[in-house]
């Protein structure tokens, strides 16, 4: 968090209480995909870790993996510790298309070069709880709505029934269980 301090320190005030300024977040953001990858090359290289882009799968008590890196046949490779990076991709919903202008992804949420004054999520998930929670530090008045009950279904349950409460109640964010989502359409106003 250090790192972020310089930047930290221009804040706007709202009602009087501290604001984080989205515009500088987004310009120093805006500044790190380049350079990001290569301290993570780098990183790899100083503590003698292999990086192999493609596709695997685990196997064999965690220290084997079959690899099918981009370029060559499928390999196996051993090693003390194996870690697949999954990555993550957005999906659609159906009902629910993507124009990357007013119903957007997480990838579009992350280059938004202005926020909007409120915004709806969709999925209370660890990507959705976190998109919701910056949001609403930056202003945005925010709703997450979920088909199922409950939030952060995959996390630990304790964490799930103690974060609940402070969604439900933050009064600059809301939160919806059990709504199912059939359609997103823009309208005049949105």
């Amino acid at each position: 968090m250090l790192h972020a301090l310089p930047a930290g320190r221009r804040v706007r005030r709202h009602r009087g209480q501290p604001r984080a300024d989205y515009r500088v977040a987004y310009t120093r953001a805006a500044r790190w995909p380049s350079g990001c990858p290569r301290s993570v090359e780098f990183l790899f290289r100083k503590n003698k870790i292999t990086l192999v882009p493609g596709r695997g799968t685990a196997g064999g008590a965690g220290r084997r993996c079959a690899c099918r890196p981009r370029t060559a046949a499928t390999r196996t490779l051993e090693a003390r510790a194996v870690v697949l990076a999954t990555g993550a991709a957005p999906k659609s919903l159906p009902g629910v298309a993507i124009d990357k202008t007013r119903v957007i992804s997480s990838d579009e949420a992350l280059r938004l070069e202005r926020l909007p004054a409120s915004v709806v999520v969709i999925g209370a998930g660890a990507v959705g709880v976190e998109f919701a929670d910056v949001f609403a530090a930056y202003g945005v008045q925010v709703t997450i709505v979920r088909r199922c009950r409950g939030f952060l279904p995959i996390e630990d349950e304790e964490i799930s029934k103690l974060l609940a409460p402070e969604l439900r109640q933050a009064e600059d964010r809301r939160a919806r269980c059990g709504v199912k989502v059939r359609r997103c359409a823009s309208g005049q106003d949105g």
